[in-house]
């Protein structure tokens, strides 16, 4: 059985009907920023499809970005209210957050459910490493997530794949039932091929551009790609 996932952790702390539980459900279940994620409501909403401009691309990009609403948001949301047009997230006035607001407010209900890294941005990766782990293609996840390449879908696949590739292959590390043993004799070097990273299919450090103490700290300088993951536990300089 798999251990439990920070979102689990955090679910536990902050049970059905708070408003904690209401954002962490709908920063995994849209795939948002946080500057969209204090923007999105009722207005959004035709039918079971929720459809939203991303505000870090809406000066380059005019498209919008359609995703279902899945049960386990509407079920959070419940029935909209009539004649609502407020946004999904209020504070306790009853007034959008600001995106910095409802960063330090995600974080503060991190921290009461003991998950002292964990912040909003992270919920989106995690959503993405979960999409891919459980099947979603390169073109799916960039509907989804509104990128405009193939270049982080791409990432989120690619590891996913290692990863099904990785649990299949571990099976044949088995010394009792080798079928093709290898000479004591035989080496790479002795059939003149040359070992490197690249002919054994490992990735090279151009490659792992976040493979360094920052990114093993949760630091994602703003030129670096992401790593994905499951978690949530990330300081990110981007929204």
């Amino acid at each position: 059985m798999e251990r439990p996932t920070e979102a689990d952790q955090y679910l536990s702390t902050h049970g059905p009907g708070t408003k904690a539980r209401l954002a962490l459900y709908v920063l995994l279940y849209t795939g948002v920023r946080r500057s969209d994620a204090v923007r999105l409501g009722w207005a959004m909403v035709a039918g079971d499809w929720l459809s939203y401009q991303p505000r870090k691309t809406r000066h380059v990009r005019a498209d919008l970005v359609h995703i279902p609403v899945l049960p386990e948001l509407r079920a959070a949301l419940g029935p909209a209210p009539e004649g609502e047009r407020g946004t999904f997230l209020v504070t306790e006035f009853g007034k959008p957050y600001s995106p910095e607001g409802f960063g330090n407010r995600f974080k503060a209900w991190c921290r009461q459910a003991g998950l002292h890294h964990c912040t909003a941005h992270g919920l989106r990766k995690a959503g993405a490493t979960f999409a891919a782990e459980n099947g979603a293609t390169e073109n799916q996840l960039r509907a989804m997530y509104g990128w405009s390449s193939a270049k982080m879908p791409s990432l989120y696949t690619r590891q996913a794949q290692r990863k099904m590739l990785a649990e299949a292959g571990m099976g044949y590390i088995d010394l009792g039932r080798s079928t093709n043993p290898v000479q004591a004799d035989e080496s790479p070097e002795d059939a003149g091929e040359e070992v490197s990273n690249q002919n054994l299919g490992l990735d090279t450090p151009e490659e792992l551009p976040c493979e360094n103490s920052d990114v093993q700290m949760g630091m994602v300088p703003r030129d670096r790609i992401e790593l994905p993951t499951r978690g949530f536990s990330i300081h990110c300089s981007t929204d």
